[in-house]
């Protein structure tokens, strides 16, 4: 199963991107996602988070 969701905020800034992709993460571990990794840097405008799911499928937030 492949699930993507593009994140596309208003034109604006990184900090305004990464806030909606770190509130998606939030409320993915909510409801019983596992973080694996995250890349975070500013200077790159690059905010990404690797996740599980409970069955164990991992999937991107980019």
């Amino acid at each position: 199963m492949c699930l993507r969701r593009s994140c596309r905020p208003v034109p604006g800034t990184y900090r305004s991107r990464s806030s909606i992709l770190r509130a998606m993460v939030e409320r993915l571990v909510k409801a019983g996602a596992t973080v694996l990794r995250i890349k975070d840097e500013p200077g790159m405008g690059l905010y990404a988070a690797a996740m599980q799911d409970p069955e164990g499928n991992e999937f991107d937030i980019v």
